[in-house]
């Protein structure tokens, strides 16, 4: 995908997947380890992992270098949390 080895255009990736691991295993939902944080927590941190992940390519400076994975996955992500079933039953508003 044209990253640079172990650049910063590669941990914003690596960043973004540990993160969104670690909420969901705490996610009040059926895939979750602890039931700490409720389901509409978990897609607020979805936009705002979306947001920087589409953004990052311009805020960190790596956009002449590759831009286009992280703008579509970012925005894949928030088109998800627009698409997700908020009466979801384990959620809690």
């Amino acid at each position: 995908m044209n990253f640079a080895e172990g650049g910063t255009e590669t941990w914003v990736f690596v960043a973004s997947g540990v993160t969104s691991i670690f909420y969901s295993l705490l996610t009040k939902y059926e895939f979750s380890l602890v039931d700490l944080i409720s389901f509409s927590t978990h897609l607020k941190l979805d936009v705002i992992s979306g947001v920087i992940l589409a953004t990052s390519p311009w805020v960190f400076g790596f956009h002449e270098v590759v831009y286009l994975p992280h703008l579509l996955l970012g925005l894949l992500e928030l088109t998800v949390v627009a698409l997700t079933r908020k009466n979801h039953e384990h959620a809690t508003a």
